[in-house]
């Protein structure tokens, strides 16, 4: 067992991860949360994949540090014999890594503007708007749910009289 985490590729690999599931372990966190803001989704995933993104050309702080760490001249990690792995190029794997894990979340939050767009029923923003910014806010996310959940609704109701009621709707002909 010693031989295969003693090498020079392992310890590398390992070093590549401490740097990239810190940034995707913050997402997994968000939507662990009990009450999920959904208006924050698409600024979560947004930073999330930014993050990623710039891991592939710039290296995180451990990758920094295991060029402090690794001495591939004496075959030493912190003092520790280790050997060499032959022809380990870590940069290739970390971008085909990221290119993967990016393309694995992208597919699964493929449409985030709609996710986004719940957040106007939070109305959190509505107390710091002026008069006409007011009568506009919201109009565009919520179009946005009408054109994906706007479908014809039947509604039953019992009226004052026991009479049983029923009448159709038309989300997509909603006025705001």
């Amino acid at each position: 067992m010693l031989y295969k985490i003693g090498t020079s590729k392992f310890i590398s690999m390992t070093y590549m991860l401490m740097d990239i599931i810190p940034v995707v372990g913050r997402l997994n966190l968000f939507f662990q949360k009990e009450n999920v803001d959904v208006a924050l989704v698409k600024v979560n995933l947004d930073h999330c994949l930014h993050q990623l993104h710039s891991l592939k050309t710039v290296p995180g702080p451990y990758e920094h540090q295991l060029d402090t760490d690794l001495d591939i001249v004496a075959k030493q990690f912190k003092q520790h014999e280790i050997s060499l792995s032959p022809h380990h190029d870590v940069q290739s794997v970390k971008v085909k890594f990221l290119n993967n894990l990016i393309g694995n979340i992208t597919e699964r939050f493929p449409d985030t503007d709609l996710l986004t767009a719940f957040g106007v029923l939070s109305m959190r923003p509505v107390g710091l708007l002026s008069g006409k910014d007011l009568h506009d806010w919201g109009d565009e996310a919520i179009n946005v749910l009408i054109r994906h959940f706007g479908e014809e609704k039947e509604h039953t109701w019992v009226d004052e009289d026991k009479k049983t009621n029923t009448s159709k709707s038309d989300l997509r002909s909603a006025q705001i």
